[in-house]
């Protein structure tokens, strides 16, 4: 019964910020955008991000019938899909970065997609053995809503560029960022999320060595190892654009992109892998039994 009452609620937010999205594109249309508009766009943000963080604090608080964070991938998604929306409430009650939730907001909806199948068709209840796996999850989970924020710039980044070099369509003022203050913000967003990152790849090595037994001999050449080192070297990059003019600029939001669909791949590759040895983050013990509590 709570699963389903989660899906049903991740259903819902799912078609509300979808049509969040499609506000927010029209709005970067309209040559005037009138008050009204941006008041509905910001209360749609705002009550889908509420919605959000609720179904994540209902499932840790009454699903598991306790307060124990991340339990399965659905949480994970809800927790970068809340993050995700809390940020762009804050860019635009602020108007810190123009044009934001064009782009965050369909990436939002994408999130609360995943969180779906996670829910309906792809359970699996983590196997939480350690406060180590716990800072892992944490860690992976938080620093990829950075990271999702830092490809969200980057998106915004090529289509103001494109903009602003087509003349027949140049960007009016105030519909989005400089170009200056977009790639700041992918900056700031990847090294965050690359310190975080770092913190949970630290208590991924962490676990490994404490449970060496766990773990099938060249673990390391798995593709879920691949994909998250690939991951961490490209935002290592991306963190330090300031300091070279190779990857400035245009370079930036294209790597910062392609190192969001390198984790989402990552993510699936985790998800897809069967639970045992190969993928020690789940149990093989059947679901947790509050799950199937009605």
């Amino acid at each position: 019964m709570h699963e389903t009452a989660v899906t049903i609620a991740i259903s819902v937010l799912t078609l509300a910020t979808c049509a969040a999205s499609v506000l927010a594109l029209l709005r970067l249309r309209i040559n005037k955008p009138t008050p009204n508009t941006d008041g509905t766009l910001n209360t749609l943000a705002l009550l889908c991000t509420l919605g959000t963080a609720g179904v994540f604090i209902y499932r840790e608080t009454l699903v598991t019938q306790g307060w124990a964070p991340l339990t399965a991938h659905v949480d994970g998604l809800l927790l970068i899909a809340t993050l995700v929306g809390a940020t762009v409430v804050y860019l635009q009650s602020r108007a810190r970065l123009p044009g934001v939730s064009a782009f965050a907001l369909p990436v939002m909806a994408f999130l609360l997609l995943w969180a779906i199948c996670a829910s309906a068709w792809t359970l699996k209840v983590f196997n939480i053995a350690s406060v180590y796996l716990t800072l892992h999850l944490a860690a992976v989970y938080v620093g990829s809503a950075f990271l999702a924020l830092a490809s969200i710039a980057g998106m915004m980044y090529l289509v103001a560029q494109r903009r602003l070099h087509d003349k027949t369509r140049v960007a009016r003022p105030g519909r989005f960022a400089s170009l200056e203050s977009i790639e700041t913000f992918i900056v700031r967003m990847s090294t965050v999320g690359f310190a975080v990152l770092t913190l949970g790849l630290v208590m991924g090595l962490v676990i490994i060595s404490s449970h060496p037994d766990h773990y099938s001999p060249g673990w390391w050449l798995s593709p879920k190892i691949i994909l998250s080192t690939l991951v961490w070297l490209l935002y290592a990059l991306v963190m330090n654009v300031r300091y070279t003019s190779l990857f400035r600029g245009k370079r930036a939001a294209w790597m910062s992109i392609a190192g969001m669909v390198l984790l989402i791949a990552t993510f699936a590759v985790a998800t897809a892998l069967p639970m045992g040895t190969h993928n020690p983050d789940t149990t093989q013990q059947p679901p947790h039994p509050t799950q199937e509590t009605p």
